[in-house]
C-alpha cells in the first residue's frame, strides 16, 4: 500500500488583503536600497518606467513579505521619502 501525502494546508488572506502595493509620487533619485529602508517589508520591486524612453515615473508596485508589513507601508502614506510625500 502507498501511504498517501496530505497537501499542506494554505491559509488564504481575509477578503481585501493584498501584499501587493502601488507607491507613487517617489523621487526620481530613489534606489532599491533607500526605498527598502523607507517601507521595511518590501521583499520585490516593480519600478515603473515608459516604454519608449525607459525614463523611470515615479511609480513602483512593491511586494511585501506580509500582510501587517502591507499594512505598516499603508499608514506610511504621507510620509516623507527624499523629499516627496509617498502617496
Amino acid at each position: 500500500d502507498r501511504v498517501q501525502a496530505e497537501a499542506p494546508v494554505r491559509q488564504e488572506a481575509p477578503p481585501g488583503a493584498c501584499t501587493r502595493l502601488f507607491l507613487g509620487n517617489l523621487s526620481f533619485k530613489i534606489d532599491e536600497a533607500k526605498l527598502k529602508s523607507s517601507v521595511p517589508g518590501v521583499t520585490h520591486i516593480k519600478w515603473i518606467t515608459d516604454k519608449a524612453t525607459q525614463q523611470f515615473y515615479g511609480t513602483a508596485f512593491v511586494e511585501m513579505e506580509n500582510l501587517s508589513a502591507a499594512a505598516a507601508a499603508v499608514g506610511l502614506a504621507g510620509s516623507n521619502i527624499l523629499g516627496r510625500p509617498l502617496k
